[in-house]
This record gives C-alpha cells, structure tokens and sequence, in this order.
C-alpha cells in the first residue's frame, strides 16, 4: 500500500507538471504575434531585367537553396512560362509536397508569389528590384500569418526562412 502511494504521489506531480507546461503554452501563443516577416537584400551584378527573368520564370534550379539540399525534389511546371499564372509543383521524399504560384508580375520591379505548402500554411513571397548602375538589389521578403496557438511558431520563423533566404 505505501508503494502505490508513492507512485500515486509522483503520478500526480507529473500531471501537474504537464498540464503546467500545456497551460504555458497556449497562454504564451495568446500573446505572440500572428504574423511572421523574413527579409534579406544583395546585390546582384547583373542587369535588373536578367535578375527579374530569373525569379519570373520559377524555373529556380540554377540558384535553389531547396535543390541544394534535397537532391529528391521534382517540379512540374503549369501555366504560362513566366509571369502571373506561372506555377511550379513539387514532391520530394524528403521534403513533402508543396507549390508557388505567381500572383503579380511587374516587368523589372516586383514579383508576389503564393507558396502553398499543405498542412502547414500558405505565405506570400515578395521580390522588389532595384537598378543600381549597372547591378541589381533584390529585396526577398516571404510574410505570413499562423492561426492560434500555431502561432507560436512564427518565433522560429526568422531563424527556420532566413538561411533559405541568405542562400537563394
């Protein structure tokens, strides 16, 4: 009798503890932000007009940051070769399935693009360039929102997109 004391004693504290631990969790996702925001700038020396043909064809293979790290990705591509309608599809072993879809296309200036990745969200990735002489800065900012308490992740999105980002 006294060992099943005990161990009721212990069983109770740990279901304390775990309740603690869900109630922190779901207190501390009430108060973080229900949007993310990752962006990261360089300088291309190459003509704004051959950088933007590069991201508006979504034909990215040449400079992937995902290819790099999955050798399993396969694309399809849909629509028209480049601009608004240009979809690219993927699946990998690795890394799941997903798709980017262009939604805006300003000749040399500005690219929006829907990035649908499922059971995790879709987020917007933005392009803004920029001549400058004879080289081009690209802005690339990828922004988002996560539904309560799935928002707690948008703490780690930062530190989880930017590499991607430093890398493309």
């Amino acid at each position: 009798e006294y060992l099943n004391t005990q161990f009721m004693k212990v069983l109770k504290i740990i279901l304390i503890v775990i309740a603690a631990l869900v109630a922190i969790f779901f207190i501390v996702a009430a108060f973080v932000p229900k949007t993310f925001k990752v962006e990261r700038k360089i300088v291309i020396n190459a003509p704004v007009d051959v950088v933007f043909e590069q991201v508006n064809n979504l034909n990215w293979d040449p400079w992937s940051p995902w290819l790099r790290q999955d050798s399993t990705i396969k694309n399809t591509y849909t629509g028209p070769a480049m601009g608004v309608g240009c979809k690219t599809s993927w699946t990998s072993k690795q890394s799941g399935t997903g798709s980017m879809e262009i939604l805006e296309s300003v000749p040399s200036k500005f690219i929006r693009i829907m990035v649908s990745i499922p059971n995790f969200m879709e987020f917007q990735g933005n392009f803004t360039f920029n001549k400058l002489d004879s080289a081009t800065e690209v802005t690339w900012c990828d922004t988002g929102g996560m539904k309560y308490p799935r928002n707690i992740f948008s703490f780690f999105m930062e530190k989880a997109m930017s590499p991607d980002l430093e890398a493309g």
